[in-house]
C-alpha cells in the first residue's frame, strides 16, 4: 500500500509453512530465534521489529526486498506435482517420497546408518539404501533434501551449517530384496551426484530398465541429520522402498524344519550362441529368453530379439539353503499362441568361488546324462558365477 509523499519500499511476504501445526513463538517455529535456520543481521532484525511490532508471535511477516537480497544467498522456487485432472497425462509428473536419517549406532546394527560419502570405503554401504524398479527407459528427477527434525533426534547447532550431501544410484541384480554389502563388478554405478554443501540437491536424467539401489550419504562418516528423498517421473509412479534386512528372514523361525541359508550365489547371464536351430520349433523367428531355477524359485531375463546371438546382460542373486542342489539354467523360445519351447538347458553346481568366475556352459535339448552321452549340444551360454559362504559379502 502506498501513501502520498512516502517512499515506496518493495516488500516480500514470508510465512511459516507449518503454521497450522506449530505454535508461533515456540522453539519449533521458523520465526523463533531458537529454531530459525537463518541468521539475520542486527539492522535487518531491527527493521523487522519496527515493521512488525509482534513479529515473533505471528506466522507471517514481511521483509524488505533489499534485506532479502543481502541476507539470503540462494532462493529455491518449488512447484508441486500437478494434480489437476485436466492436465495432459504425458506432462504430469508423479512423485514418491520417503524420510530417512543418517545416524550412528552399534556396528552392523539397523542404527548404524552413517557411512560417509567415499564409495571406495568399507563403510559407504552402511548408509541408508532405497530400492527403485524401472520399467523401460524413464526420465526421472531425484531430490535429496536435508533438514533438522526438531521433534525427533536432531539437535540444532549454533551455526546451523548444512552438511555436504550427495547420492549414488547403483544398478543391482534384478531380484535383489536385501541390502547391498559390497560393490562387485556386476553392480554398476549409474549416477553420481557429488557432495555439495546445500540444503537440497537434484538430479534429472534417464534410467534404463532394471532394479536400482539409491544410496544417499553425507560426506563424513558419523554425521547426524534427517533427510527427505523424493523421486519424480512422467511415465509411471515409481515407488521407493527402504532396504532394512541384510539377509532374507525365514518365515519359520525353527531351523529344524527349514534349514538356514548357507550360501549366496550371483549369476550374471551375459549372452548365448545358438548354433543349431531345430526344425521342430513352431516359429521361424526366435524370441529367446533365459530362465534360472534355484530351490523352487524361478527368475527370467527379458526377451531378446537376436536369434543366434541373444544378449541379456542380466544378473540374479540366490540365497541357497541346499548347497548340493544345482541351479538349472534353461533357454526358451517365446511364443504368443503356443507354449514356450525349450531350446536348451544346463546345470550349475555353483560351488564357493569367493570371486566372479566366467563360465561357458553348453546347452542341451535336455539335461545331459551319462547314459545319453550322444546328446548333441545346441549352443553355448556365457555366464559369470559368484558364490560366497559369507552372506554379508555380496
Amino acid at each position: 500500500m502506498y501513501f502520498s509523499g512516502r517512499e515506496k519500499v518493495a516488500m516480500v511476504r514470508l510465512r511459516d509453512p507449518r503454521e497450522e501445526d506449530v505454535k508461533p513463538g515456540s522453539p519449533d517455529s521458523v520465526l523463533s530465534s531458537e529454531g530459525n535456520p537463518f541468521v539475520y543481521s542486527t539492522d535487518a532484525l531491527s527493521r523487522l521489529r519496527s515493521q512488525n511490532t509482534d513479529w515473533q508471535q505471528i506466522p507471517t511477516y514481511r521483509m524488505p526486498m533489499e534485506d532479502l537480497v543481502n541476507e539470503f544467498g540462494e532462493i529455491t522456487i518449488c512447484r508441486l506435482v500437478a494434480e489437476n485432472l485436466f492436465v495432459v497425462p504425458s506432462n504430469k509428473w508423479r512423485g514418491s517420497s520417503v524420510q530417512g536419517r543418517w545416524q550412528t549406532g552399534p556396528t552392523n546394527s539397523p542404527l548404524d546408518r552413517s557411512g560417509g560419502g567415499d564409495i571406495h570405503s568399507e563403510t559407504f554401504l552402511k548408509n541408508p539404501q532405497y530400492l527403485i524398479d524401472i520399467s523401460g527407459n524413464v526420465e526421472v528427477m531425484i531430490q535429496l533434501l536435508q533438514y533438522l527434525d526438531l521433534d525427533g533426534l536432531d539437535t540444532p547447532s549454533s551455526n546451523n551449517i548444512n552438511l555436504l550431501i550427495g547420492f549414488h544410484v547403483i544398478k543391482v541384480e534384478n531380484n535383489r530384496a536385501t541390502r547391498l554389502h559390497k560393490l562387485w563388478p556386476h553392480c554398476t554405478v549409474i549416477v553420481v551426484e557429488g557432495h555439495k554443501r546445500k540444503r537440497e540437491i537434484v538430479y534429472r536424467g534417464t534410467l534404463s530398465e532394471g532394479r536400482y539401489v539409491l544410496v544417499p550419504s553425507s560426506y563424513r562418516q558419523g554425521e547426524h541429520s534427517s533427510f527427505f528423498l523424493r523421486i519424480f517421473s512422467k511415465a509411471v509412479l515409481l515407488n521407493i522402498k527402504e532396504l532394512k534386512e541384510d539377509v532374507p528372514k525365514s518365515r519359520i523361525p525353527c531351523s529344524c524344519i527349514i534349514p538356514e541359508v548357507e550360501l549366496v550365489t550371483v549369476v550374471v547371464v551375459d549372452c548365448a550362441i545358438i548354433e543349431h536351430k531345430s526344425q521342430t520349433w513352431s516359429s521361424s523367428k526366435l524370441n529367446v529368453y533365459c530362465a534360472l531355477t534355484c530351490e523352487g524359485t524361478t527368475v527370467k531375463t527379458d526377451v531378446s530379439k537376436e536369434e543366434s546371438n541373444p544378449v541379456w546382460n542380466s544378473s540374479f542373486i540366490f540365497y541357497r539353503k541346499k548347497p548340493n542342489k544345482p541351479i538349472i539354467v534353461k533357454v526358451f523360445n517365446k511364443n504368443i499362441l503356443f507354449p514356450d519351447e525349450l531350446i536348451g538347458e544346463c546345470e550349475l553346481p555353483a560351488a564357493v568361488t569367493h570371486g566372479p568366475t566366467p563360465l561357458d556352459a553348453c546347452l542341451f535339448p535336455r539335461t545331459k546324462t551319462s547314459e545319453d552321452s550322444d546328446n548333441p549340444s545346441i549352443g553355448t551360454i556365457h555366464l559369470c558365477v559368484l558364490t560366497e559362504d559369507n552372506l554379508m559379502a555380496v
